[in-house]
């Protein structure tokens, strides 16, 4: 779970509060993440983040993280990213049609 601190000020005081924001629903995108690891010898944490990336998006998902993950400097990455952005694309299309269907 993540965490957002937001602080308010009035007049008098200032408040923290920290707010406690899902994965799915937080609005942080992952891409300034992944560059900041891509050059790291070790493919597991992008790998990873392009896997929990998959299961969270909807749909309607910016695929956006799997373009950049295709050009990973390890192959491994690239075909996985290759593979989840294909996958996106198709439910992508399926969603569309299942709604023009009906």
């Amino acid at each position: 779970m993540g965490l957002a601190n937001v602080r308010a000020a009035s007049s008098s005081s200032t408040v923290d509060t920290t707010i406690h924001v899902s994965p799915a629903s937080s609005p942080i995108d992952p891409i300034p993440r992944y560059l900041a690891m891509r050059d790291d010898t070790n493919r597991v944490p992008r790998l990873a983040l392009i896997e929990d990336y998959a299961r969270s998006a909807g749909p309607d998902a910016s695929t956006d993280l799997f373009a950049q993950a295709m050009l990973d400097p390890d192959e491994a990455v690239r075909s996985r990213a290759q593979d989840l952005f294909d996958r996106a694309i198709a439910a992508r299309r399926t969603a569309r049609l299942a709604h023009t269907d009906s």
